[in-house]
């Protein structure tokens, strides 16, 4: 999944795209609601896909390589949940809509995604998954307020 803030800030639900749109019910779900399960905890900054899309297109050769990015820590839902709860980042307005769910929370083994040839090659490092999701709860706070005027 490739998450993250946007270019540009969200003005409608409908900017947001598929990907962050699941967080973006998550953290509006409110208080009490559960957290649903994690279906695939493997992501991906936007701005890590642009790096890198970049840095291959400053490395093109004829070889025609492919390069698999994901950012080596698993998530959960519940590891969003607990970043928006223990963040100061994380506007208030959002903190109040997001469910606080369960802390013991472990998720099963997942396969893993092997990145290091892009690592390696293109020089791509990885945005830590809490300052993704700070990033982007930060733009979803303006989104909230922006709904209600």
């Amino acid at each position: 999944m490739v998450y993250g803030p946007s270019v540009r800030d969200f003005q409608t639900v409908d900017d947001i795209h598929q990907s962050n749109a699941l967080i973006w019910s998550l953290v509006t779900s409110g208080k009490d609601a559960s957290i649903p399960d994690t279906r695939v905890p493997k992501q991906v900054d936007v701005r890590d896909v642009a790096f890198t899309h970049v840095a291959a297109l400053e490395k093109m050769t004829d070889s025609n390589q492919r390069y698999l990015i994901a950012n080596d820590q698993n998530w959960t839902q519940q590891q969003i949940a607990d970043i928006v709860h223990q963040s100061s980042l994380v506007p208030e307005n959002i903190k109040q809509t997001t469910p606080v769910g369960s802390k013991d929370y472990q998720l099963p083994d997942f396969y893993i995604i092997d990145s290091s040839k892009a690592k390696q090659e293109l020089g791509v490092t990885y945005t830590p998954f809490q300052k993704t999701i700070e990033d982007l709860t930060i733009q979803f706070g303006k989104l909230q307020q922006t709904l209600k005027q």
